[in-house]
């Protein structure tokens, strides 16, 4: 064999294989870098998506703040239960049926929430934005009926205001980020040489008064004109009226009386009317009493009474109440029965213990006697005698008593009026005239031309 073939090749295949691991290696380093390109620049895309600007941040929570605003309506705001309510962005968008901007498709709507709280005078409001890593707030205070066109008004608007006109210098390229004062974000708004004049609208606040009845002036630039003005002097009230029945109320019905510390124009009262009745009460007496009479043999010495169909024996007339003892003057619940040896007679009823009606509660008072000399009749006797015999029985009596008691009780509102009395005192001034307004006058709504002005 030639072996000095063999040794001379081999040399040269392993150089192929070294070529071809280079090349495997190579396209390896190729794909990785290939897509380490696209990942990168997907991710700088993505960022670049992701990435809202200063000014759109703000825009979009003034829009949620309007939008906000739309949505609590008096009638909403009268029917919240709760002291404080919190309602998710996203929420508020698909109520309120408005569409959301570009600006915030890379913002969390849902994350995003709104929560609004009661307070004594008014509400207070936050609203809190999240947009990727970007998080910011809102927050202000909300009074009802205000001079905007939503029930609930920032109080920062809430004054009259005199859209009194003037040049203001700003720059046209930066005035779209002007944002809210209540937002916190930082604004870097730079002033550059091309600029543009823009009439915009100046808030005055006028010095409100305290008077009720004030009236809106709404001609406030024209000073061709004088206006009226009208403050009470020597202001006292009328005297009252008569109390009016104003019809039949509940007796648990509330009622006001005027203080030394208000203007009082009206008092109410609730009368009770009671209505009696002279009731009739009878109770009914169980009395022995002498009812006729009846012919026995008897014994010719001593007294007697039948009973009963028996015969008694009695130490002197029975019939005589001087013949009986006193023992004194009693009460009872009830009137009490009499018996042969016992006798109550009826004195008087006592209603001290009774309220507007008696059920029960009165006491009887009866006088008590006892007679203590009567036995049966005995036949043994040799001398006897037929003769007339008082009879005695039970008898059911009645004691009748009349008592003057509550029958129904029945309430009334009762109402009287005054009125505040005073002068008037006129002034012509020209507009918001501030010695005027402090010192307690007011708008008649009337104004007439300056004499002497064309």
């Amino acid at each position: 064999m030639n072996y000095q073939y063999e040794k001379q090749n081999f040399p040269i295949s392993k150089f192929f294989i070294k070529v071809i691991f280079i090349i495997l290696i190579a396209l390896i380093i190729g794909w990785i870098y290939y897509h380490y390109t696209i990942d990168k620049k997907d991710n700088r895309n993505n960022l670049k998506n992701n990435v809202i600007t200063e000014q759109e941040f703000s825009k979009n929570l003034n829009e949620i703040k309007k939008v906000a605003l739309k949505y609590f309506d008096e009638e909403t705001v009268n029917n919240l239960k709760q002291e404080t309510t919190k309602l998710i962005v996203k929420d508020l968008y698909n109520q309120q049926q408005v569409s959301k901007s570009s600006n915030k498709k890379n913002c969390d709507l849902t994350k995003s929430y709104i929560i609004l709280t009661k307070k004594d005078n008014g509400f207070q409001i936050k609203i809190y934005l999240f947009c990727g890593e970007e998080s910011d707030y809102l927050e202000f205070f909300l009074i009802p009926n205000g001079n905007c066109n939503t029930y609930l008004c920032d109080s920062d608007d809430s004054i009259d205001e005199d859209e009194t006109k003037m040049d203001l210098t700003v720059d046209n390229q930066n005035e779209d980020r002007i944002f809210n004062a209540d937002t916190k974000s930082s604004q870097k708004n730079k002033i550059n040489s091309s600029v543009v004049k823009k009439t915009i609208k100046k808030k005055v606040r006028k010095t409100p008064t305290n008077t009720k009845n004030l009236i809106e002036v709404s001609d406030t630039t024209n000073d061709k004109y004088l206006y009226q003005y009208v403050k009470t002097v020597d202001l006292h009230y009328s005297p009252w009226s008569n109390w009016q029945n104003s019809g039949e109320v509940a007796c648990e019905s509330r009622y006001s009386l005027c203080n030394n510390t208000s203007i009082c124009l009206k008092e109410e009262k609730v009368d009770q009317i009671k209505n009696f009745i002279n009731r009739k009460y009878i109770a009914n007496k169980i009395a022995i009493s002498k009812n006729g009479s009846v012919i026995s043999n008897v014994c010719i010495d001593g007294n007697y009474i039948a009973f009963n169909g028996t015969i008694y024996q009695t130490a002197s007339d029975y019939q005589n109440i001087n013949n009986w003892i006193y023992e004194g003057r009693y009460k009872y619940n009830t009137p009490p029965k009499d018996s042969l040896n016992t006798k109550y007679n009826y004195v008087n009823i006592d209603y001290s213990n009774c309220k507007d009606t008696c059920n029960g509660q009165e006491v009887y008072y009866f006088d008590k006697y006892t007679y203590n000399n009567i036995s049966i009749a005995s036949t043994n006797c040799n001398n006897k005698i037929t003769k007339s015999i008082d009879t005695y029985a039970y008898i059911s009596s009645q004691i009748i008593n009349y008592r003057n008691e509550l029958d129904k009780i029945k309430c009334y509102k009762m109402i009287r009026t005054r009125n505040l009395i005073g002068t008037p005192n006129y002034v012509w001034a020209e507009y918001n005239n501030q010695y005027l307004l402090k010192n307690g006058y007011q708008y008649t709504g009337k104004k007439e031309y300056r004499k002497g002005v064309n």
